[in-house]
């Protein structure tokens, strides 16, 4: 993982009071929403921009495009609570985490039930 080894932060607190697990986790589910055109410079270079949201934690996304439809930008419209300062965790260390806590469970009631 990508938290310094002297982080006295316990993954598990960290992990399981992060908002949007399911995003961090698996990515975002983002549905298309605008689609506008602009006419730049001396009226040749064609630009489209399209807007799209994920309804699952309203984060935003913005692609532009040249006339050739290549993506020359991407942004992200952050929300309040998705980034977590100092903490820079990849979608493996996330997909990790959820497995060994499942396991934890499943072996915790199989000692319930014997």
């Amino acid at each position: 993982m990508n938290i310094p080894a002297d982080d006295p932060t316990d993954i598990d607190e960290y992990l399981s009071q992060t908002d949007y697990f399911e995003c961090r986790a698996y990515g975002h589910t983002f549905r298309s929403k605008d689609l506008w055109w602009d006419i730049e410079g001396s009226g040749t270079t064609l630009i489209y921009t399209k807007t799209f949201d994920c309804p699952s934690c309203g984060m935003s996304r913005t692609d532009t495009r040249d006339r050739s439809r290549r993506l020359i930008a991407r942004s992200y419209g952050r929300i309040p609570g998705y980034a977590v300062k100092g903490r820079r965790l990849s979608r493996d260390d996330v997909w990790a985490w959820q497995i060994e806590q499942q396991l934890a469970q499943q072996r915790g009631r199989r000692r319930r039930a014997a």
